[in-house]
């Protein structure tokens, strides 16, 4: 079969493998809150592949209805790929669709969610939507025909008898996918596929040469994940259903339920990957509101950390760049200004800011968050990721805005804590962050070593003129007693990373001395940070404590903060290494 040209949005086209059939697609941008749709004309009757939930659309799906002539007296038959609201949200709340001559087909589970309005499989209670049940005509895919095959007649008031053939294969011979042929009074013929996996009710939708294939190739994304419904063992059975179908070169046009079609060749690396991370995905735990609240808070949090570490990474690049020139060194600067893009950063940051701001008015749902954090984030990981920079930034400061993905994907993703962490020296590691912090990476007698080598000469003098101490403005001092309790369980470097952030905000609000020491405490050993915050009323808001033991969490620890007088004492407790 000759490759199809791409499916063009928002026209009439002919449908790629089915002659005298066209198909007029709507799709566009990735968008959680709403799925693409798609309109095909067989003639007899108009099929609907997802409802989407933009008003616009469904309006223009009425208008081309009825432009063709006897259009508004054809039946309308919806095929909903699952039933997660941004796929079929008008059925659940009233639309213009409820005008046309309508039929609704969904797989079995999906049917009875939404015969019932059922907010959980729905995901309605995720979204803040308020549902109410509709009619489903056509339940597909029923256990009694997946379990015996053959083929049954439906009779549909309004419609007519409709044909459901189930193939059930053999456990004999080569792969090849269950499937259940819908044949309507026309004539006209839906091949649907069960891929269950993203959800109990998924499923892949052909006609002609084109395959409806709905979320299957998001089902790993960060808050997809561990959705009410999903299966990872039955996901890799879908992808190896899809491959099987991709293998017969029958399906020129996959089109998801999100984003742009693909052609065959791109649908089958598509998969490829997404088989990978699957496999990756060991420990798949339940994504629901609470955790989708945590998300939320997370994501907002990283918002101010990604701001002032990409803060520090910019300013120091132009820092330096600025040194350079005053010295003579023009090339050297140039070299270093385009390290990182520091306009296209500030751009992605503002945007997410401004993401971030509608998500608390209201404009937003707060699902969009979480994809919308891991899709800045990678962005931002990528931004630095080159060998030139840690030259210009100290490697702990790289590392921190680095570990931000994983921080968040922990939280998402529900990971557990390492189960063999670090055996961790409290007092050996505050007193390397003690002197990290005010001591440049590079001595006096290094750079006046290096003068016979110019190149080495050049290397030292950037990394001392882009040394700046992390807290300027904070007085750090270490209690020198009990220094020899025993190790601690946690991981190394998000410790450290940890205790930075604290100091960081902890001079930021206006403290300007902190003494840093280790104790005892029962069974315990705890890491303890004491602060003067004359005047301050507040040191450490409720957010930030809520950050604060979030991030000392995740490395193994408990964190508290309390209050006395003009000093604030802050504990992190751990249990010691076996």
């Amino acid at each position: 079969m000759r490759p199809a040209p791409p499916l063009l949005p928002n026209r009439w086209q002919p449908l790629p493998g089915a002659e005298g059939m066209r198909i007029y697609p709507f799709f566009g941008k990735p968008d959680c809150t709403s799925s693409n749709l798609c309109l095909v004309d067989t003639g007899s009757e108009f099929i609907m592949v997802d409802s989407g939930t933009k008003e616009r659309q469904l309006e223009d799906v009425v208008r081309l209805v009825r432009e063709v002539p006897g259009g508004s007296f054809r039946p309308v038959i919806l095929f909903i790929t699952h039933c997660h609201v941004d796929h079929c949200y008008p059925l659940l709340a009233g639309s213009p669709l409820d005008t046309l001559n309508l039929f609704v087909a969904v797989q079995e589970v999906g049917a009875a969610a939404i015969a019932t309005g059922d907010v959980h499989l729905t995901l309605g209670e995720m979204f803040r939507k308020e549902l109410r049940p509709h009619a489903v005509h056509i339940p597909l895919l029923c256990r009694a025909d997946r379990e015996k095959g053959g083929e049954r007649t439906l009779p549909v008031p309004g419609l007519g008898p409709v044909s459901l053939g189930m193939d059930v294969p053999g456990g004999q011979g080569a792969f090849h996918p269950a499937s259940q042929q819908v044949t309507f009074p026309s004539g006209t013929r839906v091949l649907v596929y069960p891929t269950p996996g993203h959800t109990p009710d998924s499923i892949c939708i052909r006609i002609g040469a084109v395959l409806f294939c709905g979320d299957i190739l998001f089902a790993t994304t960060p808050g997809v994940a561990g959705i009410r419904g999903f299966s990872r063992d039955d996901l890799l059975s879908s992808i190896r259903t899809l491959r099987a179908i991709g293998d017969t070169g029958e399906v020129t046009v996959w089109y998801p339920g999100h984003g742009d079609p693909l052609g065959n060749p791109a649908m089958v690396k598509a998969l490829l990957k997404l088989e990978k991370e699957v496999c990756s995905l060991r420990d798949i735990h339940s994504f629901d509101l609470s955790r989708l609240e945590e998300a939320r808070d997370h994501a907002l949090d990283i918002l101010d950390e990604a701001e002032r570490l990409f803060s520090i990474i910019g300013g120091r690049i132009l820092a330096l760049s600025f040194l350079l020139e005053s010295l003579g060194e023009e090339a050297e600067a140039e070299k270093f200004r385009e390290v990182m893009d520091i306009t296209a950063t500030d751009t992605v940051l503002c945007d997410f800011q401004q993401f971030c701001a509608d998500v608390r008015a209201g404009k937003r749902v707060e699902v969009q968050l979480v994809p919308k954090a891991v899709q800045v984030l990678r962005k931002l990981r990528r931004s630095i990721s080159c060998e030139e920079l840690s030259c210009v930034v100290d490697h702990s400061t790289i590392w921190r805005a680095e570990r931000l993905l994983d921080e968040f994907l922990a939280t998402a993703r529900d990971i557990p804590r390492d189960q063999t962490p670090d055996q961790v020296d409290l007092w050996a590691l505050l007193e390397s962050l003690v002197t990290t912090a005010h001591c440049p990476p590079v001595p006096d007698e290094e750079i006046i070593a290096a003068a016979d080598d110019a190149e080495a000469f050049r290397k030292a003098l950037v990394a001392r003129l882009a040394f700046l101490p992390p807290v300027p403005g904070l007085s750090l001092a270490l209690d020198r007693e009990n220094v020899d309790l025993p190790p601690v369980a946690s991981d190394r470097f998000r410790l450290s990373d940890s205790l930075m952030a604290l100091l960081e905000d902890l001079e930021a609000a206006g403290c300007r001395d902190a003494r840093l020491g280790v104790r005892r405490r029962g069974t315990a050993i705890e890491l303890v940070i004491e602060a003067g915050c004359p005047g301050k009323e507040e040191i450490l808001s409720p957010r930030l404590i809520r950050r604060h033991e979030r991030r000392f969490h995740l490395c193994g620890g408990e964190f508290s903060a309390a209050r006395d007088g003009d000093r604030i004492t802050c504990t992190v407790s751990f249990v010691t290494a076996r």
